[in-house]
């Protein structure tokens, strides 16, 4: 049985058994709709990185670095899902990857297109590598599931109570942990095989990369996501995303090897290309998610 409230205080239950197979929800067609929009997104996005655009001087590396904030938030995206979506486990995790694998086969096509042998030895570089950062982003937002009770869906009836308290970790969970942190290994694993040496390289940055597209994604997702306090939450979000460009810049500043994206402009403190990463970021994760927000998604807390 699950619970769902009606209006502000009256509480019923209500069977999941009797609730509409996701074909007959019209929130499902559209979480669909989205992800092949982004999909497609990211397409467009990696033409547009490969094509020939005139920027003043300067700007190319905001646009890199906006690019990349944009492409590493929808890894986050399918890290999101992966970890606090609905559906089952393995279901949600086999939709997951092959959104994932789709999405980099997408950019590999317009990155190297129309060499097809060359499609062939970088496509599955490029399909292990964001594979390899959604799993990284979902092992770090895992935890949440069990020690907060979060779930990201649509209906908080599909959530019954599990009978446990908050915080509390059984057997499986632990089991669970052990196999979401094992498919990145895994993956870098098979990165190293396909690269050799190379993959040293991402295996360094993929983390750092995944720590600061954590300090914006998650705060931005957080505020759209939230059942209430909106007007709170997002100004909180804002301030927050300003305060993060910041402490880069000053990081980065004091530490070249830390300026990821050569970025040497600099208004009121704050480097140009650290801030345009964030952005990319915080922009990606937030607008889809507001778009689904507008069919029901949520962020659920489940006892």
């Amino acid at each position: 049985m699950a619970s769902v409230t009606i209006g502000h205080d009256v509480a019923v239950e209500r069977p999941v058994e009797s609730l509409p197979a996701w074909w007959r929800r019209g929130h499902s067609f559209a979480f669909m709709a989205v992800a092949a929009a982004e999909v497609g997104l990211t397409w467009g996005v990696a033409r547009l990185a490969e094509s020939s655009y005139n920027l003043a001087p300067g700007f190319e590396n905001v646009a890199t670095a906006g690019i990349f904030g944009f492409l590493f938030a929808q890894c986050f995206l399918l890290g999101l899902w992966a970890a606090l979506g609905g559906l089952a486990t393995v279901p949600r995790w086999l939709a997951v990857g092959a959104v994932s694998t789709i999405g980099a086969l997408a950019v590999t096509c317009e990155l190297i297109a129309p060499h097809w042998q060359e499609f062939l030895n970088q496509g599955p570089i490029m399909a292990v590598l964001a594979g390899l950062t959604m799993a990284g982003f979902a092992v770090v937002l895992l935890p949440l599931r069990r020690l907060a009770g979060w779930r990201v869906d649509f209906d908080a009836a599909y959530h019954p109570s599990t009978g446990h308290r908050r915080g509390q970790l059984g057997l499986m969970d632990f089991a669970a942990m052990f196999c979401a942190v094992a498919l990145p290994l895994t993956l870098g694993r098979a990165m190293i095989e396909l690269m050799g040496e190379d993959a040293a390289e991402f295996g360094i940055m993929v983390p750092i990369f995944v720590a600061l597209v954590l300090a914006s994604a998650g705060p931005a997702a957080y505020a759209v996501l939230a059942r209430r306090g909106a007007w709170i939450t997002l100004p909180l979000c804002l301030i927050w995303l300003l305060a993060v460009c910041l402490f880069q810049s000053i990081l980065a500043a004091s530490f070249p090897d830390l300026d990821l994206f050569d970025g040497r402009t600099r208004v009121w403190g704050v480097n140009w290309t650290v801030f345009a990463f964030h952005l990319g970021v915080a922009a990606t994760v937030a607008l889809p998610l507001g778009v689904l927000r507008w069919f029901g998604l949520e962020l659920i807390a489940v006892k």
